[in-house]
């Protein structure tokens, strides 16, 4: 060991790993003729120190921390320049693995264990613990960084391997080599290892832009006059592309010099202004300044100032919205972004069922049992089931999803501001029809007599239809529903059936499968109990 530390290459390393180090009997310390370039990482208790780390002088002792266990229990943490955290651990212990659970580790040393995971096909006989370090492998998804069937171990008269090298996913993604080096074995019968990883961060490149809305118009004047070249006129188209780009660079320059860049936040937010930050500061300094005195005065003028901060703020975070849906509403793109906003504002469901609540009795039920005796009815390719298929929760589910949908129309145009009539009317058609219609040829059909629908649905989703169309116009509440249908080209409810329906046989009809799907259209010659005409399915029933 002597002979390795004083080997020059092992100044190319940042972190040396020794085991079973040479212990000073008379203090606790160890041999380390490299202090000059390395730091010495030694228990105090010399008696439970079965190996030491040498740490790189490039990295001061502030940018990592040590740590000491007994019971043959060594751990230090090392964080490098770039905030690149590893725990190296000398032996593997689920207490000292769960203590770091989620963040990167590497964890090393000399196992001594034999088994054909790591020791490749040439094991012959297996240790009983080596089950156990598996086991602990996979429950903490650690990768293995040494090939498997390395020799580690080189004695007279045996060969294997048993000194082990682990590390959690992102360290074994960011492996350059890890094995051997007979470069720097000084005749010890455990062979050197050299692991390298690749710690570097890539850097987003980052885009500076201009703040256009504090712009120093007076000072851009005078820069751009002082910078712009003498008036003349170029005759050859050298001559003249070099007058063009003497002028973009002035008006650069004074861009440069009279507009300051905009400083991104993940905090920012649409139409917050410095009168907000400014409000906010005052808010701020007459609340410690009412904590100091507890005075009347101190109390009222924090009061006043906190309410004026409220309408500042919520006055100034309404204008920058307006503005943002004005913006997008000037391209084809930015509009469908903002109608995906719209229909995805509520944000991503739950992907578990929480506890559900009998409206009855009010008796809250957890188990998966009570879950399932609780819902009578079943969703299947968004489309609600119930037991008697009368299609009743089906309609009231689509209610309320296009009311939150027919809501976000709200947000987006005002009497005075935002998207047009044109621009809500094609944002509804895109949006809220399809949600309304989808499945509507099977639930449109749940009667047998008539339009195959009742009343009461073609009624819901009229008033529906009505209050979207009352938003899109800008329409007084009082105005006619199919009055609005007419001058907004809306079709009306029982005719959007209709045609969805249509649309449904043309695809059934233009389809391969065809053969298949006519055995559909034979009448049965059995009378369910209380029907008085044979039943016939949905898709006889459309065409």
């Amino acid at each position: 060991m002597a002979t390795l530390l004083r080997d020059p290459k092992i100044q190319e390393y940042d972190i040396l790993a020794l085991q079973e180090p040479w212990r000073n009997p008379f203090t606790s310390t160890t041999h380390n003729p490299i202090s000059h370039s390395f730091h010495l990482c030694f228990p105090k208790d010399s008696k439970e120190a079965p190996a030491r780390l040498e740490v790189h002088r490039i990295y001061p002792r502030s940018y990592y921390t040590r740590y000491y266990h007994t019971n043959s229990k060594y751990k230090r943490d090392i964080e490098d320049c770039n905030t690149q955290c590893v725990q190296p651990s000398e032996v593997l212990r689920p207490p000292a693995l769960s203590a770091y659970y989620g963040e990167e580790q590497i964890i090393l040393g000399d196992f001594n264990l034999h088994h054909e995971l790591w020791g490749g096909r040439t094991i012959q006989t297996r240790d009983p613990e080596s089950d156990n370090l598996i086991d602990l492998v996979e429950e903490f998804q650690l990768g293995t960084l040494l090939p498997a069937g390395t020799i580690t171990y080189d004695d007279k008269n045996a060969q294997s391997c048993i000194d082990l090298c682990y590390g959690t996913q992102d360290i074994v993604d960011r492996i350059i080599i890890c094995n051997t080096d007979p470069s720097i074995d000084h005749n010890s019968d455990h062979l050197p290892i050299t692991t390298i990883l690749d710690l570097r961060t890539i850097q987003r490149q980052v885009v500076h832009t201009y703040d256009w809305s504090n712009i120093d118009e007076k000072e851009f004047r005078i820069r751009l006059e002082y910078e712009l070249p003498i008036l003349r006129c170029p005759k050859t188209k050298t001559a003249l592309d070099r007058y063009v780009r003497e002028v973009v660079a002035a008006i650069e320059t004074a861009i440069k010099h009279s507009t300051p860049l905009k400083r991104w936040s993940p905090r920012a937010r649409a139409g917050w202004t410095a009168e907000c930050k400014e409000i906010q500061l005052e808010a701020r300094r007459l609340k410690r300044q009412n904590s100091r005195e507890h005075t009347e005065e101190s109390w009222e003028a924090y009061r006043t100032a906190r309410n004026r901060k409220g309408r500042v703020i919520r006055r100034a975070l309404l204008q920058g919205h307006r503005e943002q849906v004005e913006r997008a509403m000037q391209s084809p793109e930015s509009m469908w972004k903002l109608a995906k906003w719209a229909r995805n504002r509520e944000g991503a469901t739950a992907t578990t069922t929480p506890a559900l609540k009998d409206p009855i009795t009010n008796t809250e039920y957890a188990e998966a049992q009570d879950k399932a005796r609780l819902l009578k009815t079943t969703k299947y390719l968004g489309v609600t089931l119930d037991t008697a298929l009368n299609w009743k929760h089906h309609i009231q589910n689509v209610t309320t999803k296009i009311s939150k949908s027919i809501g976000a129309l709200t947000s987006l145009a005002g009497s005075t501001w935002g998207a047009s009539v044109t621009e809500l009317r094609r944002i509804y058609q895109a949006v809220v029809i399809p949600q309304m219609m989808y499945g509507c040829s099977v639930w449109s059909v749940a009667q047998e007599r008539g339009e195959g629908y009742t009343k009461q649905t073609a009624n819901s989703l009229k008033r529906l239809q009505a209050k979207a169309a009352r938003i899109i116009g800008g329409a007084y509440k009082a105005i006619s529903g199919a009055a609005l249908d007419i001058e907004l080209h809306l079709l009306p409810i029982e005719q959007q059936i209709w045609k969805t329906n249509a649309e449904t046989v043309s695809r059934i009809l233009s389809t391969d499968k065809m053969p298949t799907l006519a055995g559909f259209r034979t009448l049965r010659n059995t009378r369910n109990r209380g029907r008085q005409t044979l039943y016939v399915s949905p898709l006889e029933h459309i065409y």
